[in-house]
């Protein structure tokens, strides 16, 4: 032990600090570090979450307004559908009585119409009244402002027109198209009178041959027109539906420049019943045709070559014929569902605007 010492004190100093043991020392930074906090816009205040949380509960019950109108709508449109059908009953005479309690409702349904179209027309009125008031109490001090204002006032408009459309005068556009697709009542009175005549054959014996041969023209005649009425067909030309237009796209396009034109959108609802009667109505138009040959044929006969038994049973057969393509025309039109899937896309897209200008 004493010659390792010794040998340990004879060796030089530097090699005794390499046999030292190395560390690298860790400097620590010489900082106090600080706090950054972020930007105030990306920590929403008290304030601001309260007013983020109103705008999206109001986004939400208006979204949920609009939601209800429409459905209500539907309703509306279903129930007055339903109602319709109910009454194309042409293949069953009605009597007087039934026709009187048809009329009084359809007098009841159409007062209360009027009622609220005529409340909608004054807000309208009292709406463009109290903008000229306040443009002429507080007029603009120049033409930019002046354009600017009437730009407001255009739109604000336009929105109630757009909602007054869509919750009152749709619903009595709807009615007046859906009557349109059935006859006018004194058309239907006049149409049960002709049965009753020329299929009972009493009346067939106490007419002379002259006056029956122009009676029937007079009917083949009527039964034409009617058809051509009903179906708003060109007499002159063979029977064409027409395409219904894309009532949700146009007035997508029409709503996008902040204009609303009422008489625009009622030719939407028009052209798709229109549509839905002359496609529903082909069979219809032949079997008026075909009547109509029938009674000119008869007509241009001599009344002593005529037999007055096979004239019946033939005229008897045709309007029989015609009858059951009524039924069949008004089965059809109730069930094409082009009328109805236009006032949906009509709703759609004035709901759409109305919710995105928070109304």
């Amino acid at each position: 032990m004493k010659h390792l010492l010794f040998l340990l004190l004879l060796l030089p100093l530097g090699a005794l600090a390499q046999m030292r043991p190395s560390y690298t020392p860790i400097y620590r930074p010489n900082y106090t570090p600080s706090y950054s906090p972020r930007p105030a816009s990306s920590m929403p205040t008290h304030y601001q979450q309260q007013q983020q949380q109103q705008q999206q509960a109001y986004n939400n019950r208006q979204a949920q307004r609009n939601q209800d109108a429409q459905q209500q709508m539907s309703l509306r449109i279903s129930q007055q559908q339903m109602l319709m059908r109910q009454q194309q009953m042409t293949s069953r005479p009605l009597s007087p009585q039934q026709l009187m309690q048809r009329q009084a409702l359809r007098q009841a349904q159409t007062q209360d119409q009027q009622k609220a179209e005529q409340k909608a027309t004054e807000q309208l009125t009292q709406l463009v009244q109290e903008q000229q008031r306040k443009r002429q109490e507080h007029p603009s001090p120049d033409a930019q402002q002046a354009a600017a204002q009437q730009q407001a006032d255009d739109k604000q408009l336009t929105l109630l027109k757009v909602k007054t459309y869509r919750d009152v005068f749709l619903q009595g556009q709807m009615t007046n198209v859906l009557q349109a697709q059935m006859l006018p009542e004194k058309a239907q009175a006049d149409l049960q009178v002709l049965n009753k005549e020329l299929l009972d054959k009493n009346w067939w014996s106490k007419q002379e041959p002259a006056q029956l041969n122009e009676k029937i023209a007079s009917v083949g005649t009527a039964l034409a027109a009617l058809t051509d009425g009903l179906l708003e067909l060109d007499p002159a030309g063979p029977p064409s539906a027409v395409a219904p237009a894309p009532a949700g796209t146009l007035l997508d396009e029409m709503l996008a420049k902040d204009a609303f034109d009422p008489a625009t959108a009622t030719q939407l609802l028009q052209k798709a019943a229109t549509a839905e009667k002359q496609l529903a109505g082909v069979r219809l138009a032949t079997a008026a045709v075909a009547f109509k040959t029938l009674s000119a044929k008869v007509a241009a006969a001599p009344a002593a070559v005529n037999d007055p038994k096979a004239t019946q049973r033939e005229v008897g057969k045709s309007l029989k014929n015609f009858n059951r393509e009524l039924s069949g025309y008004y089965a059809r039109v109730g069930n094409m569902g082009q009328l109805y899937q236009t006032q949906q896309a009509m709703v759609k897209a004035m709901s759409k605007y109305l919710a995105r200008n928070k109304q």
